[in-house]
């Protein structure tokens, strides 16, 4: 009921609005049953008072028709006695809780205060903003005048004028158009054709009556207000029952509360036409043979029973599955035309006594289990392609199942810098040819990849799979060795250390070893995880150099790195010369000594100092063979010491030093 009052003043608004803009001031007359309506429907403060007055035909001055000068109730408890029995329909359609309230909104210039004016008279004449001639003579035209008073009933100067015949307003012709309903909700539709240019009709009333009596009751609670810039209007209203005839009447009131003239009555059978609520709570459940859909009761009082549907589509077709109507306390129903792997949808309507159907319910999902799954793919096979950058799969199948979806493709690394027990999947998701081309991956040289391929169905079955390996070839040679290290251990061996190669794919390390000037020899071939080496197949006084490279598993060499040189020689030097003896001959000086054994002995040097612990220079460049030399010293170098070489270099310590004898 309060919506409608909303719409209903919303509507009283407007149509006021249009109403007092009909003149350019709110001095409004309307004529009913020979009394003159006297409207003002502005006031110019609270404390106003007015003088009536009207000059009849014949008279050359107005006549003052008012005793006392005119003034308004001046609390809300006077408002509420003058109200009487409509004191509280007027405060519920105001909206306010006090009288005080009441009255200071009736007294305003609201448009609101505008139209409960207009709407009952008495509230006007209450506050003030209506007075009502009951002497006018009927049929003339007379004139009025209204003087504005002030606290101390002295004229203001300011008055309104106006001409009027006192003749009844004659309100037009309404007609109603349309009437439908929607269940117990009736909207009626009429128009309302005016008959006198100033026509005065401000609201309408809807009656209805049961045919074939005559005791029309008025079904609007509110006010139905007529918009100037319409013709047509509707009211919407509830009956109390359905499946049965109403009358229905229309007319119109003046803004004087005289009512105009019913339309023609209109007979009209109210049809049961509104479908029940939608179904709630529809769920499915997989049964052993079957579907089962459930649903709750309908709570619609004249519910018959239950229409099911099934579809495959949400936005497609649904079929009808039962004839007969399912009784309306049996909410569940059995599916059992069923396809495996198929996704049904399913929807229940209500249906009442008068046949009409609900609105589907939320569709409802339920797929059905396909438990067979397709057969797995054969003759799996992998190409690599030359730029070694794709991999071509191929394979071939049996009979596939109607509801085959796609082929799954997946690999993984078997072996290679990053192996890994998980695949990925590498094929689209709608795969369904019997090939696949990988380009997804930076391959890695040398690495092993395993591709595997299953077939799988709409019901989420799927095959065996079906595996191919695929080695990737391996053409970039690893990364050499670090620092390489040469280092002579006694002339016994030399220690070759290296730094491991930072590539992943290393097999093993190839040793290469030069002597002297001579080209590098492959020595060894080591494993992967040695980073030492002793070579012990060397000769004192042999320069050695050594290179190493790494070979990945694929056969790939390295760059050599190499060492330095290495010269093989002991750490000890020969021993002492023994037994030197120098003479003086005629030749010259002879100078002898005890030949020194060593294996390795390279020659001696002889070496001269003009004292014993002079500073001792060699006589000769070149070694000296022979345990003997002889030379001319000149007269000075009288002392004489030997040391032996070996073919390293190693020189022993000097011989005791000798005075040169002179026979």
């Amino acid at each position: 009921m309060y919506i409608i009052q909303a719409l209903l003043i919303t509507a009283f608004l407007f149509h006021t609005e249009e109403l007092v803009a009909q003149s350019e001031d709110p001095f409004r007359i309307a004529v009913s049953d020979g009394n003159v309506y006297l409207y003002l429907l502005e006031s110019p403060r609270t404390d106003f008072a007015y003088n009536f007055y009207r000059k009849d035909p014949g008279d050359s001055d107005f006549k003052q028709i008012n005793e006392d000068p005119v003034r308004g109730v001046a609390y809300g408890d006077q408002l509420k006695v003058v109200l009487g029995n409509q004191y509280d329909q007027i405060r519920r359609l105001a909206e306010v809780t006090s009288e005080g309230a009441m009255l200071n909104l009736a007294r305003g210039n609201s448009t609101e205060a505008i139209w409960l004016s207009m709407t009952y008279p008495e509230l006007a004449q209450a506050v003030n903003k209506l007075y009502i001639d009951e002497t006018a003579p009927e049929g003339e035209q007379v004139e009025y005048l209204i003087e504005f008073l002030n606290q101390r009933d002295e004229p203001t100067g300011e008055s309104y004028q106006k001409q009027v015949v006192v003749e009844d307003h004659v309100l037009g012709n309404t007609e109603i158009l349309n009437v439908t309903n929607e269940g117990k909700s009736v909207t009626v539709e009429w128009d309302y054709t005016p008959v006198m240019d100033d026509d005065v009709a401000f609201r309408f009333n809807v009656f209805t009556n049961q045919p074939s009596e005559d005791n029309y009751q008025r079904v609007n609670r509110g006010i139905i207000l007529r918009n100037l810039q319409q013709d047509t209007f509707s009211y919407t209203f509830n009956t109390e029952s359905i499946e049965s005839e109403i009358e229905i009447r229309v007319g119109s009131v003046s803004i004087t509360s005289a009512p105009g003239p019913l339309s023609e009555s209109v007979t009209y059978l109210v049809q049961d036409n509104v479908a029940p609520s939608v179904v709630q709570g529809v769920r499915t459940s997989l049964m052993q043979d079957s579907v089962q859909v459930q649903w709750r009761v309908s709570r619609e009082l004249d519910a018959a029973g239950y229409y099911v549907y099934r579809g495959t589509e949400s936005d497609g077709e649904f079929e009808r599955l039962n004839q007969e109507l399912i009784p309306i306390n049996q909410p569940f129903y059995f599916d059992r035309n069923l396809t495996q792997g198929s996704l049904y949808l399913y929807r229940i309507t209500a249906v009442d006594e008068s046949g009409n159907e609900s609105e589907f319910s939320t569709a409802v999902t339920r797929i059905v289990p396909d438990n067979t799954a397709p057969s797995a793919p054969l003759n799996l096979t992998a190409d690599l392609n030359n730029d070694g950058n794709q991999i071509l799969l191929n394979w071939s199948t049996s009979e596939l199942p109607d509801d085959f979806r796609n082929f799954v493709v997946f690999r993984r690394v078997v072996e290679g810098r990053s192996p890994s027990s998980n695949y990925s999947q590498i094929a689209p998701p709608n795969l369904r040819e019997n090939s696949f081309t990988d380009t997804g991956s930076d391959y890695e040289e040398g690495a092993l990849y395993r591709f595997g391929v299953l077939a799988a169905d709409s019901s989420r079955n799927f095959s065996d799979t079906t595996f191919v390996d695929v080695r990737i070839p391996n053409v970039t040679p690893p990364d050499p060795p670090n620092v390489v290290s040469a280092q002579n251990r006694d002339g016994v061996r030399v220690n070759i250390v290296w730094g491991g190669s930072l590539s992943r794919d290393v097999g093993s390390y190839n040793l290469y070893r030069k002597i002297d000037n001579r080209e590098y020899e492959l020595t060894e071939e080591l494993e992967s995880d040695l980073r030492s080496f002793r070579d012990e197949e060397i000769e004192i006084g042999k320069t050695y150099t050594y290179a190493i490279s790494a070979v990945d598993t694929s056969g790939n060499e390295s760059d050599l790195i190499e060492s330095e040189s290495v010269l093989v020689k002991r750490s000890n030097p020969p021993r002492r010369v023994r037994n030197v003896r120098a003479v003086q001959t005629s030749d010259g000086v002879q100078v002898r000594w005890e030949p020194v054994a060593s294996e390795h002995l390279a020659g001696y040097k002889v070496y001269v100092a003009d004292r014993s612990t002079g500073n001792f220079e060699p006589i000769h460049e070149n070694l000296i063979s022979e345990t003997s030399l002889t030379a001319d010293t000149g007269t000075e170098s009288i002392w004489f010491r030997v040391t032996a070489l070996d073919i390293t270099g190693n020189e022993s310590r000097p011989s005791e030093p000798v005075r040169l004898i002179v026979p």
